[in-house]
């Protein structure tokens, strides 16, 4: 079982210094059959405190290689407070050659609903796929910086949703096992310490 929250970046880019100041710091995650029961299944489904792939909605091509895919979408979640950055996190154990990825994206101060953006490609023994943060991802709502969400100004976000794929070679029996899904979004200002409000955890 691994967790990821900073996957390789195939450019090999430093992530940028966020300024120095006082910020505002929300974490929600998911974590049990229930948590993942106020979500959204889409070929998927909870036990034992997990999500597994149970039947595949639709196929992907990857590297060349076909694979099953299945899907589970948090509700959406309120920061509280226009944050300028989010960043995902996730437990997982991914057999043989099955893979997740996990996105992010959320509604803005300007009123709007972001694209979804594509916080990570993992795998657990990096052989069939590799850990990978995807570039290119940049929009008038801001971009990806390695494992970060970086809001453009005016569009800080005052919500997100995150979603989990899962993936399995096609035709496959095997599937990957998420265990925890969840993201924090933090808003930074000035210069100082940090802060944080009372966080929302997820039960187990």
């Amino acid at each position: 079982m691994r967790r990821s929250v900073s996957p390789r970046s195939p450019g090999g880019g430093a992530k940028p210094t966020p300024p120095a100041g006082p910020r505002n710091i929300a974490y929600r995650g998911w974590t049990s059959d229930a948590d993942f029961g106020s979500g959204t299944y889409l070929g998927t489904a909870a036990s034992g405190d997990a999500l597994r792939l149970t039947s595949a909605a639709g196929q992907y091509t990857y590297l060349g290689a076909s694979y099953d895919y299945a899907s589970w979408t948090s509700p959406s979640v309120t920061t509280g407070f226009p944050a300028t950055e989010a960043i995902a996190s996730w437990t997982a154990d991914t057999p043989g050659a099955t893979w997740v990825q996990v996105e992010l994206r959320g509604v803005t101060a300007a009123g709007n609903t972001t694209a979804w953006k594509i916080m990570g490609r993992w795998a657990a023994d990096d052989a069939s796929v590799q850990r990978t943060s995807v570039p290119g991802q940049t929009d008038t709502d801001g971009g990806i910086a390695i494992d970060t969400w970086t809001a453009a100004a005016g569009r800080e976000l005052t919500s997100w949703q995150a979603r989990v794929t899962l993936y399995r070679p096609a035709g496959g029996s095997l599937t990957p096992v998420v265990r925890s899904l969840g993201a924090v979004a933090s808003a930074v200002s000035g210069s100082g310490a940090a802060t944080a409000p009372p966080r929302r955890r997820a039960s187990r």
